[in-house]
């Protein structure tokens, strides 16, 4: 990866590929899946859901925002919007 030229949120493939928990290799879909599957809406429920956030606690502010986001989704009685915008 070219580090002058960064990953935007718009590159459907690398937001896939990219891992949201680098300890164990979780990725944002995968994350977002567990929240939904589970109704999740603590960062230790992901982690025991499907691992991510349960090593050196660097993702954990992106597993808030995912949890936020679920949330201010429900509310409004919509599905949330996935990684890649679709």
């Amino acid at each position: 990866m070219d580090l002058l030229h960064p990953v935007h949120t718009s590159d459907r493939h690398a937001c896939h590929e990219r891992p949201l928990c680098h300890c164990l290799n979780v990725t944002e879909p995968e994350v977002r899946e567990a929240i939904q599957q589970h109704d999740l809406v603590t960062v230790r429920g992901v982690a025991q859901a499907c691992g991510a956030g349960g090593g050196c606690t660097a993702c954990h502010r992106h597993l808030k925002r995912l949890l936020n986001e679920n949330t201010v989704a429900k509310r409004m009685n919509q599905s949330p919007v996935n990684c890649c915008g679709e």
